[in-house]
């Protein structure tokens, strides 16, 4: 009567229930058959008490202890009387019958507990006087958190140090300085958390991409905390240096001549390219941040020079939006296309008595323009034409390697960034700003 598959979906079944149970007292389940009955004639009132034949939103939080609690010793002893037994051609009836009552608890049970948590989510998020002012998890920070233990062992090794901030002792040493005023605390109740803590928390979660959790247990701070944390010196980085070190070229015929001499492409003023940063959905926006690769995100829109530094960015742009109507809404691209964009004067190109215009350079996504290439459309096309091709694509494939670069050294990039929206711009702003500092004080 019981085939191999048979009892391959008992023994799952019965191991199902072994899990659901698995947090009964040991003992509990076992009673005599008397007590068994007792208990669930017990249930079988209470239910008729209530008129219910599910858990509904009304149920009080007692009543679904109450259900959870006996719902469990039922299945436990069901479990009991059949675990690693196959009932008789006799008793298979009863079985079957036994079974479908259990089916029918073991679903009750789960309306009971998502019910439960309903009642305890609403509990919690009733106000509520705080029972401390600081987590008693958060107050031994001074001895267990990352700040007093091994950061200082970790600053000693500079290689070390510079792969976990990404930049060495001087320059963290210089960037805490100059946005300390705008990050340092006073608190007249507790001691708070220092500037240089602050930063180096900051970086971090920029580095390593590590989520809020991560960052709370190693340097014992709360994660509302860490959130404030990274906004407010993310905003601080991109506010002091953002000026300095982000600055489109007064002589943008500089800039050229390194492309010239580096990538063998001469006028050409930068390379133009967006790039999806993945977001969590922001409430209410639709499809306005849904891009063509399958995800919600902002777009970062970069101009690099021919050393892969940035010049220019935008930030905060819909990633629905295609990369040409990002750089047309920018405010550089509003500076292109009326003409306030100061070009060196035409010269003749190397070797040639052809006078040439200076220029941007983009994939075909981009429009043609007196002052903007893109490759020549088509296939098979005729030699000149594909050469122009390769050339221009090898120069315009230094904004990908920036971009590469920006990702590789700040893997918060790399994923989903989950903050709002416009902490994320912040974020964002504070990884391009400091890929530019990083490199031009080390290289």
């Amino acid at each position: 009567m019981w085939s191999e598959v048979a009892k391959v979906e008992k023994d799952r079944f019965l191991f199902d229930l072994e899990f659901i149970t698995s947090d009964i007292v040991p003992g509990i389940g076992e009673e005599n058959p008397q007590e068994f009955a007792r208990t669930f004639q017990i249930f079988q009132n209470q239910l008729a008490e209530k008129e219910v034949e599910y858990i509904s939103l009304e149920e009080s939080r007692e009543f679904c202890k109450f259900v959870i609690h006996h719902t469990k010793i039922v299945l436990k002893a069901f479990l009991n009387d059949y675990q690693g037994n196959y009932p008789t051609e006799q008793d298979y009836t009863s079985y079957v019958r036994h079974c479908e009552a259990v089916v029918l608890l073991r679903d009750l049970l789960s309306d009971a507990e998502h019910q439960f948590l309903f009642h305890e989510a609403n509990r919690c998020t009733q106000r509520q006087r705080r029972r401390y002012y600081v987590n008693p998890l958060l107050q031994d920070r001074d001895q267990f958190g990352f700040w007093e233990t091994f950061i200082p062992d970790l600053k000693k090794q500079a290689v070390k140090f510079k792969a976990y901030t990404r930049m060495s002792n001087k320059q963290f040493d210089f960037l805490a300085k100059k946005i300390r005023p705008l990050i340092e605390k006073n608190d007249s109740f507790r001691v708070p958390i220092p500037p240089d803590c602050r930063l180096l928390i900051t970086l971090r979660h920029l580095a390593s991409g590590d989520a809020f959790p991560t960052l709370y247990a190693e340097y014992r701070v709360g994660i509302s905390t860490i959130c404030g944390i990274v906004n407010e010196v993310s905003e601080a980085i991109w506010s002091v240096f953002s000026n300095q070190y982000i600055v489109w070229p007064i002589n943008l015929e500089v800039v050229a001549e390194k492309f010239a001499s580096l990538h063998n492409f001469p006028h050409c003023c930068g390379a133009v390219d967006g790039k999806h940063i993945r977001i969590q959905k922001p409430p209410g926006s639709g499809g306005t941040y849904y891009n063509f690769k399958g995800y919600h995100s902002i777009v970062l829109m970069g101009i690099c020079d021919a050393v892969c530094d940035f010049i220019y960015v935008s930030v905060g742009s819909f990633g629905s939006q295609s990369d040409s109507s990002v750089f047309a809404w920018s405010d550089i691209g509003t500076a292109f296309y009326n003409d306030d964009i100061v070009w060196p004067a035409s010269k003749a190109l190397p070797n040639s008595d052809t006078e040439f215009n200076y220029f941007l350079i983009g994939d075909a996504a981009y429009p043609l323009s007196k002052h903007f290439l893109r490759p020549y459309p088509g296939r098979n096309l005729q030699y000149d034409k594909e050469l122009f091709n390769k050339r221009l694509g090898t120069c315009r494939n230094t904004i990908e390697r920036t971009f590469g670069i920006l990702a590789n050294r700040f893997r918060i990039l790399r994923g989903e960034i989950e903050s709002h929206q416009k902490n994320a711009e912040k974020i964002v702003k504070a990884c391009v700003t400091l890929h530019n500092y990083i490199k031009k004080n080390c290289g």
